[in-house]
């Protein structure tokens, strides 16, 4: 008893700590959690200011390109204006050479000649001056559009960083996003991991008050056996008091022993008693008496047997198995379903009543499935395990005792029951020290 509550109180402080450790590394997720949730914030703050800077800067390129085209077509009609003086200029130079080489005719052609070559040479001089300010018009116009393009290059520079610094931040984004997810994750199971050990550690407690109780009442025997004995001792003295506990022991023993030897006559008897009603059908139900005795005749075929006959149960877990199974031991196994409407139409034929069939070819079972069920103190196994019965019978036996577990006594099935939350229903036997529980 003592090394238990050791035992039980090592296990305590150890889930304590796993525990304190589990909410310390909680703390810590918290905290990553927030810092990384302001983390997100700022960076959305900034992409937002970014994408601001960026349509800025945007609309701006827009507005250069748009300038610079209007100074395109400006500097274009310069140049068309140019190429017409040009062309004006080297007409008027032609002019004058023909004037020239018809000078000296007459001298009223001569003088003729020198009008209109003055008055050429005027019109040279002005398309001159006038070529000479579109070169010049023509010269600014191609400086601003110069510094336009370089404005309009180094904009576009800028929007690339800018478009380079929002990918950055983007791809930031995502992680952050996805570190708060896995945060999140690891948070939700790090809490149920703290509720889990903290029912664990309701457990140990509850055993351990058990244990507790137990000792305490055991220790009061120890100290009453005790002041007997000392009584004993000094009344009788030496031997006589060893005689008399050797003679009290050898009693208990005897009586003990003719106890165990009255129940093993009981269950033998008993299951004698068993055996002479399944043989002869005596205590079924008349329906079931019938079904078997028509069968036993070859009237009704695909009839296998009743549920008590094909089943075989050890002497310590017959009270438990008999008590799960209750009226279903007269339930009538067939081959399939076809056997069972031949049974029930030969009861309906001659009004003997009802009985229950259980077709092979139907009837399927579940095995209880708990985690770690057979780890639990107490726990001795589900009653279809403790069974024997030919396997074809298999799925009829796991519907009846799949989800029927059997264990030690009352207590441990109630500790497992209210550890599993009461997912039972208990039906017990105060004459064996085992309890069937069917879920």
């Amino acid at each position: 008893m003592g090394l238990e509550l050791t035992l039980w109180t090592n296990r305590l402080d150890a889930i304590k700590e796993i525990l304190a450790n589990a909410e310390k590394q909680t703390e810590e997720l918290r905290a990553s959690y927030e810092k990384t949730e302001l983390d997100l914030q700022q960076t959305e703050t900034k992409v937002t200011e970014l994408s601001a800077q960026g349509e800025a800067l945007t609309a701006e390129i827009e507005r250069i390109r748009a300038k610079n085209k209007e100074k395109e077509e400006i500097v274009q009609q310069k140049k068309a204006q140019i190429l017409v003086a040009e062309n004006d200029i080297s007409h008027a130079k032609k002019d004058i050479e023909k004037m020239t080489g018809s000078l000296g005719k007459t001298d009223e052609d001569a003088e003729k000649n020198a009008v209109l070559e003055k008055a050429h040479l005027d019109e040279i001089a002005a398309l001159e001056k006038k070529l000479a300010e579109k070169d010049a018009e023509l010269g600014l116009l191609e400086k601003e559009a110069a510094e336009a393009e370089a404005e309009k290059t180094a904009a576009a520079q800028t929007e690339a960083q800018i478009n380079a610094e929002l990918a950055k931040l983007n791809d930031s984004l995502t992680f952050l996003k996805v570190r708060l997810g896995s945060l999140e994750q690891a948070e939700q199971t790090r809490s149920e991991y703290i509720k889990e050990r903290s029912q664990d550690i309701e457990d140990a407690k509850a055993r351990m008050r058990s244990i507790e109780a137990s000792r305490a009442e055991t220790e009061k025997k120890i100290a009453d056996a005790k002041a007997l004995l000392q009584e004993n001792e000094n009344v009788t003295g030496g031997y006589d008091v060893k005689l008399k506990s050797v003679t009290e022991k050898l009693t208990s023993v005897r009586t003990e022993l003719g106890a165990k030897a009255s129940e093993l006559d009981k269950y033998l008897n008993r299951r004698q008693i068993l055996s002479d009603m399944e043989k002869h059908y005596e205590g079924f139900q008349n329906s079931v008496k019938a079904v078997m005795t028509e069968s036993s005749r070859g009237t009704l075929l695909g009839i296998e047997g009743t549920v008590s006959e094909l089943i075989e149960v050890p002497a310590e877990y017959t009270t438990a198995v008999e008590t799960a199974l209750g009226g279903t031991l007269q339930n009538i196994v067939t081959t399939d379903e076809r056997s069972a409407k031949n049974a029930i139409a030969l009861l309906k034929n001659r009004n003997q009543g009802r009985a229950t069939f259980l077709p092979l070819s139907n009837v399927r079972g579940e095995r209880l499935r708990i985690d770690k069920l057979e780890n639990e103190y107490g726990f001795v196994g589900l009653a279809v395990n403790l069974v024997t019965y030919d396997k074809k019978y298999d799925g009829v036996m796991t519907s009846l005792l799949g989800k029927t577990v059997v264990c030690d006594d009352l207590d441990c099935a109630t500790a497992i029951a209210k550890k599993n939350g009461y997912a039972f229903m208990r039906n017990s036997s105060a004459r064996l020290l085992n309890t069937a529980l069917p879920v």
